[in-house]
């Protein structure tokens, strides 16, 4: 994996479903890495998530594969833009639902583990509550069941 970063700079709050668009659209490598600013690589190495579909590290303190949209890695060939209904919560469930239909493999890589804060960044600004709830009522509304309810479905 190439040590190639792309910065983006956002001057307004365009939420994590667009910045990391932006992100993905500007990539120059085969692989694309999508890390939020409230996750700290603790185990393993970033060119260890490289392979198809969608690589996931170990999320600390989880004892089951947990698909966790602040910290993964793709092949810029399969796509990977967030559907922008979405703001900050649930965009990633809904990408990782659309690629299981499709037939893109979600693998967890056990070499890899992260520290994630879970929500610091939108907790801290206090705007959590209302974005969450709004894009959970987007994922129902689109998919026509609860994603807290069926998200063992992707293991």
């Amino acid at each position: 994996m190439s040590q190639a970063q792309v910065h983006i700079e956002n001057f307004t709050n365009e939420g994590y479903i667009k910045s990391a668009n932006k992100g993905i659209q500007a990539a120059r490598g085969k692989t694309v890495v999508l890390v939020c600013n409230d996750t700290k690589l603790i185990q393993g190495k970033l060119s260890e998530l490289t392979g198809d579909g969608y690589r996931f590290p170990v999320i600390e303190g989880k004892d089951r594969p947990f698909w966790d949209g602040a910290f993964y890695a793709f092949p810029k060939a399969i796509g990977g833009l967030y559907d922008e209904h979405f703001h900050t919560y649930f965009g990633d469930l809904d990408k990782f639902y659309s690629a299981k239909q499709q037939g893109i493999p979600l693998t967890q890589v056990p070499s890899v583990m992260v520290h994630h804060a879970q929500s610091a960044t939108t907790n801290y600004k206090g705007i959590r509550q209302s974005q969450y709830e709004a894009d959970h009522l987007t994922f129902i509304e689109k998919w026509g069941f609860d994603p807290l309810d069926n998200y063992l479905d992707l293991i």
